[in-house]
């Protein structure tokens, strides 16, 4: 979906998740923002506190890629905490596969992405919208993604 579409009514907290990456791009002397210059008091102030997550897309293939920190409010297997898991881990093989796609499209391009997604995992059916901003430890190439995730009631069943 277009950024342009990241709105306050649809996804709480997540036009300021990209407000900060934008700000933070344009602050850097360098082509990716870094990491390092988000303080991670201002999710709590957002209200995005347990909604991010931090992604290491450093290493060479998506099923490599590793969930550095995983948001304590998002519930995907059974609520089970995901921090420190390799993609190619993740329990649920459809979800492993889509998530490793969009997160190596963000890698490669170095571009943020905005979706809405309407999955059933684990015979729950869910609708979330997902944010994925590109960073980078060294400022030059994407090695992170800050990837804000939200349960929205933009669907209607």
């Amino acid at each position: 979906m277009p950024l342009d579409e990241v709105s306050h009514s649809d996804s709480f907290g997540m036009e300021h998740l990209l407000r900060l990456w934008r700000t933070s791009q344009q602050q850097s002397k360098n082509p990716l923002p870094l990491l390092s210059s988000i303080n991670p008091e201002t999710f709590t102030e957002i209200g995005m506190l347990g909604y991010v997550h931090v992604i290491d897309v450093s290493p060479a293939g998506p099923h490599d890629f590793s969930v550095q920190v995983y948001g304590s409010r998002v519930t995907l297997h059974n609520g089970q905490n995901l921090s420190g898991m390799p993609l190619g881990d993740l329990p649920i093989s459809i979800y492993r596969d889509a998530v490793a796609t969009d997160y190596n499209t963000a890698r490669m391009t170095g571009m943020p992405y905005y979706h809405r997604v309407v999955a059933t995992i684990d015979d729950s059916r869910r609708h979330y919208t997902r944010l994925i901003l590109p960073f980078s430890t060294d400022g030059m190439r994407p090695d992170r993604l800050l990837v804000g995730v939200r349960i929205d009631n933009w669907l209607v069943e």
